[in-house]
């Protein structure tokens, strides 16, 4: 068997820390539309240490640089907007201290581990147009705190929308990927919203106007809570 690998199936993800310093291991939520992503530059600064009586030159690592923003090309669409604003949000509520991790995800089976780094979201901009082009943007992200950056095992229970608006009487999905165990799920207000798990969909039915949140377990640990918001 080949030791290559398709980029088929790699995804981009973030969580938010409970604990600050420490990097979550399950929970992440995937950044949906992602068309491409820049390598992740750790360059250090080559200085030059050639005492005069050498030949040659030689060189002790000073400062690193990752090249600035991270920038991925991304699908402009509601759906891609709707993840990048709770994106978003979340980083600008943070509060002691507390990181939102990134981690570029490689496919599934390939034994590959994930890198992680913490990094600030930017809000979008106007992407630019073309003719007979798909429409697209520029997701920023400003790496922070890089002594942290690593590889690492790929994080369990990815879950995906991590936001959710669904009409009254009507339902909405969420899909948890790549966990073991036994999934569940609670709704934190049943009079605003019920939820139901089928393998590893999480079905959130509407009941009135209003919000509230569900909590996604595996193992009865809480692994993610998502918003709801039940319209008309």
């Amino acid at each position: 068997m080949a030791n290559e690998f398709s980029t088929a199936g790699m995804n981009i993800a973030y969580a938010v820390e409970s604990t600050a310093g420490t990097r979550p291991t399950t929970g992440y939520t995937i950044i949906p539309e992602v068309k491409s992503a820049p390598a992740f530059a750790n360059e250090p600064n080559a200085l030059q240490t050639t005492p005069l009586n050498s030949y040659y030159h030689t060189y002790t690592e000073g400062v690193r640089d990752t090249g600035g923003a991270w920038g991925m090309t991304v699908n402009d669409c509601p759906t891609f907007r709707t993840a990048w604003s709770a994106l978003c949000s979340a980083a600008a509520a943070l509060t002691g201290g507390k990181a939102v991790w990134f981690e570029i995800r490689y496919p599934s089976g390939s034994g590959m581990d994930s890198w992680y780094f913490t990094g600030d979201p930017v809000e979008i901009g106007f992407g630019g147009a073309d003719v007979d082009s798909v429409i697209e943007n520029t997701a920023y992200i400003m790496p922070n705190t890089l002594g942290t950056a690593t590889f690492a095992a790929a994080s369990t229970s990815l879950v995906n929308p991590n936001k959710v608006t669904v009409a009254k009487d009507s339902t909405a999905a969420v899909t948890v990927s790549d966990y073991t165990g036994t999934l569940s799920a609670t709704s934190a207000d049943t009079t605003k919203a019920t939820v139901s798990t089928s393998g590893s969909v999480v079905t959130i039915a509407g009941v009135a106007v209003g919000s509230t949140t569900i909590d996604i377990k595996v193992n009865n640990v809480t692994v993610a809570t998502i918003p709801v918001t039940v319209t008309a």
